[in-house]
């Protein structure tokens, strides 16, 4: 079989459940670092979570040749050494494996598609003091590499060091356990100054990801396709280029507050309740680009639109549309307070 073949035969190991969920949003922030490191090389690339390993890279959606795999593992305090990712662990005997025994299971079944399997973690390789970015683990002191390939030898009968250990690499990536977040935060940022101009609501944009990669995440039945697995598993350079062209045109085209607040003749206090209502509406508006959010904007501007055209101030008209915007909001939003209501009502009307 050759990989496009493997990708949707191949069945996944059973993973025994999530971990942490600490260290599913580390694996995740990881992930999408990576993401936007390959996106800004310029070439294809799909980038999977949860798919047979922790991470998981191509190097093509329509035909894809290669692929690397990354084992995301965090520790709190200490270094890592081979001989604590050549540790089986489990709860019972037949179900112990190591990090290295699953990073060589890969190996087994995707062969010769495989260029690396890595393990990546926020704290250093003790055997490997010297190591800097990304480096391969046959580089590692020498005495305990060789522990580290009789253990996963006893463990793995089918390694051969000579063919699968330049396989084996190990990244200390250097993203905090305690600031990664604000870390990813930053590097949006910078990711969107340099693709669409500007690095505004990168949070939104981050968290945007975040949840989509969180949904790539869980496990499905099997797949007949590479085109549903790629839809269902992976993010690709087209999806983040379909994201960044809607996300750029929401918060381009996004009405100002200026824009109404001087038509509204409120009482300080209350424009100001409104003012913090619009901008709540508009962030939880722009963390959303998908068909149903745009339905129902586009519902709500048609429901308001007459009561509001036909009101003698626009106050009035906000008033007086708010019974039949209320429902369409809170299908959308959940339930909230009136000036949620009368702030989408605006920020709809005016967009």
């Amino acid at each position: 079989m050759n990989l496009t073949e493997d990708l949707t035969r191949v069945p996944e190991r059973e993973t025994g459940g999530k971990t942490a969920q600490e260290r599913l949003d580390y694996q995740t922030a990881w992930g999408l670092l990576k993401l936007l490191e390959l996106h800004e090389k310029g070439r294809g690339y799909a980038v999977a979570f949860e798919f047979h390993d922790d991470i998981a890279e191509l190097d093509d959606i329509s035909a894809p040749k290669v692929i690397n795999f990354y084992q995301v593992k965090t520790t709190k305090s200490g270094s890592w050494s081979l001989a604590q990712i050549a540790q089986l662990r489990g709860k019972t005997q037949g179900s112990k494996s190591s990090y290295a025994g699953r990073m060589f299971d890969n190996l087994v079944r995707f062969g010769n598609a495989v260029s690396k399997v890595s393990f990546v973690t926020n704290r250093p390789l003790t055997d490997y003091p010297s190591a800097v970015g990304e480096v391969p683990m046959s580089g590692a002191d020498a005495k305990k590499l060789k522990k580290f390939v009789s253990a996963l030898k006893l463990e793995c009968p089918r390694f051969d060091e000579h063919a699968h250990l330049p396989l084996y690499g190990f990244l200390e990536c250097g993203l905090d356990l305690q600031r990664f977040e604000e870390t990813l935060l930053g590097e949006t940022t910078l990711f969107l100054e340099r693709m669409i101009g500007g690095g505004e609501h990168a949070r939104i944009f981050h968290l945007m990801l975040s949840d989509e990669c969180r949904r790539k995440s869980r496990r499905l039945s099997d797949l007949a396709s590479l085109d549903e697995l790629l839809r269902s598993k992976f993010l690709t350079r087209e999806d983040i280029d379909s994201r960044l062209a809607s996300f750029k045109r929401r918060r381009d085209n996004r009405p100002a507050w200026s824009s109404v607040s001087g038509h509204l003749h409120l009482p300080w206090r209350e424009e100001m309740a409104l003012e913090r209502a619009w901008r709540a509406y508009e962030t939880r508006r722009l963390a959303r680009v998908n068909a149903s959010m745009f339905a129902f904007e586009e519902k709500l501007r048609n429901a308001v639109a007459d009561t509001v055209n036909s009101a003698q101030t626009l106050m009035q008209g906000v008033s007086a549309a708010l019974a039949v915007a209320r429902p369409l909001v809170e299908e959308a939003f959940g339930p909230v307070d009136d000036d949620f209501v009368k702030a989408a009502i605006l920020y709809e009307y005016q967009r």
